[in-house]
């Protein structure tokens, strides 16, 4: 497959022409508007985000994902505009905002640390100092940069339905009105497993906001699961060897006879030394399944939390293992 580029004042055109088949592939990039577009009617299928967001139709919530490719080709192709003053300024003012808003906010949207925007606003001051000798737009380096920024930001006002009615405003706010009810899974379930499910589903959802997971909201949840896990290893092994102990002493069976029959002591031992076991197996599978998920970007948890839901029950089956270890601790 061949690639032609065509040039313009105000737009870019790339085409992709395929060598085996006939017809080709091609978008317009269009500069003074900041957006992508074609002369042909286009599917909603092209952008990926449409599967991620659920109920993008409005003509204006649209524009931002086409603002967002527009930057996206600008970091893939840093030549094909020029960065000025202007740009910079407007970076900035996002990026301060941003910072103002981590700040003041404790449920804000914004999925970066006050150090990354830190880092933002030092590597923004650098790109000034070079605009005025980029006159032949050959600092690419600084072009992608931009691009890349204004195209993360871009796309966090696609996520977060910014300017729609129902806009996202905090950090733990849905955009749809659908209320998750539990399914009679979890609800049978809850009781016997002392209502750790109902706990587990409510941190999952916490940090699974529409499908979406902000990346320092889900490593310090994994970090938790882990020593939750952990902790219930040890009080299960802890168990284990005191009814290994108990079970040990000849004088545990009735009357010190070997009977068919077992005492009732004894049957709640072993009851005991089975969810132990299982606390154990389950904990440490569990454990080893999410080591270093705490590292995961915000995409990696969001496939792997999307792939571990179930069409009917959702998040309920992850739920329900992730109370495992603990719910079999306390039945030992």
């Amino acid at each position: 497959m061949s690639i032609c580029r065509l040039a313009w004042t105000w737009f870019w055109t790339n085409i992709l022409i395929p060598t085996e088949a006939r017809g080709c592939q091609y978008y317009f990039v269009n500069h003074v508007g900041r957006c992508v577009f074609w002369m042909d009617n286009g599917e909603s299928e092209m952008f990926p985000v449409t599967a991620e967001l659920k109920g993008m139709k409005s003509a204006s919530h649209i524009r931002h994902e086409l603002e967002a490719q527009y930057w996206l080709h600008c970091e893939y192709y840093p030549r094909a505009f020029n960065l000025t003053h202007e740009i910079i300024d407007e970076l900035r003012d996002i990026v301060l905002h941003a910072f103002g808003d981590v700040v003041t906010s404790n449920r804000t949207t914004v999925p970066w640390k006050i150090g990354d925007l830190n880092n933002m606003i030092t590597l923004i001051d650098g790109f000034t100092k070079g605009i005025d000798r980029n006159t032949t737009n050959k600092f690419s380096g600084c072009n992608c940069l931009v691009g890349r920024l204004m195209h993360v930001f871009v796309r966090s006002r696609v996520y977060n339905f910014h300017g729609e009615p129902g806009a996202r405003l905090n950090v733990d706010q849905s955009v749809h009105a659908t209320v998750k009810k539990q399914t009679m899974f979890i609800r049978t379930l809850n009781p016997l497993l002392f209502y750790a499910p109902h706990a587990q589903l409510l941190g999952v959802r916490s940090v699974n906001i529409d499908g979406l997971i902000r990346h320092s909201w889900w490593a310090p949840f994994v970090e938790g699961l882990i020593s939750q896990w952990q902790e219930s290893i040890i009080n299960a092994a802890v168990v284990l060897n005191a009814n290994v102990a108990f079970l040990s002493i000849q004088s545990v069976d009735q009357g010190g006879n070997i009977a068919s029959t077992r005492s009732p002591a004894q049957i709640a031992s072993y009851v005991s030394t089975l969810t132990s076991i299982a606390s154990i197996i389950i904990g440490l599978l569990l454990t080893s399944r999410h080591r270093n998920r705490d590292r995961d970007s915000a995409a990696d948890a969001a496939t792997f939390v999307f792939s571990r839901t179930h069409p009917k029950f959702g998040l309920e089956i992850l739920a329900v293992l992730y109370s495992l270890p603990y719910a079999m601790l306390i039945w030992s």
